[in-house]
């Protein structure tokens, strides 16, 4: 039998070490999604001009990955009231409804569409609760097929966010 010692190993190297253990798998030692890689990003941030800074934070994992990340910018008008964000030539107000519900679910599907829009084949960017709690994750199609098959909770499971009131996408009983 194995030990294995978690500090200063990389859950890569870990995972190897667990997999050439016998009567251990990696689903075993390994949970189906790596919650230390997600991202902290808050519905209510992103609907509130936040939207920027999120994706500028993100930038470096955007790199990361192989991807030279698009410009987006950002136009607010406080006496409309307007919060516009533009992307690739598209411009989508965030506050275009006086639901504030509806524009934290709009504001997290256009963050996670401008992200997708920029990965390769195979990645996607998924979120994982959300209102304030909205995190981003990337996941592979086997990482997300896992994570699909292994989490019983429905709202423990990825998704992309949509503009469906109260639940913005995520998946409930």
């Amino acid at each position: 039998m194995k030990l294995l010692v978690w500090i200063g190993v990389s859950m890569g190297a870990a995972l190897s070490l667990a997999a050439s253990s016998p009567g251990h798998s990696q689903s075993e030692i390994a949970p189906a999604i790596d919650y230390d890689q997600a991202v902290s990003l808050d519905s209510e941030d992103l609907a509130e001009q936040g939207m920027k800074e999120a994706y500028d934070r993100l930038a470096p994992s955007l790199v990361a990955l192989g991807v030279s990340p698009e410009p987006i910018s950002e136009a607010v008008d406080s006496v409309a009231p307007t919060y516009k964000v533009t992307f690739r030539g598209q411009t989508v107000d965030l506050w275009q409804t006086p639901s504030e519900g509806l524009s934290w679910c709009r504001a997290g599907r256009v963050f996670f569409e401008i992200v997708n829009a920029q990965l390769k084949p195979g990645l996607r960017f998924y979120a994982l609760n959300n209102g304030n709690d909205l995190h981003g994750i990337f996941l592979t199609d086997a990482d997300y097929a896992r994570a699909m098959t292994e989490i019983d909770k429905k709202t423990d499971r990825p998704f992309i966010p949509t503009e469906e009131p109260e639940w913005c996408g995520q998946p409930h009983d």
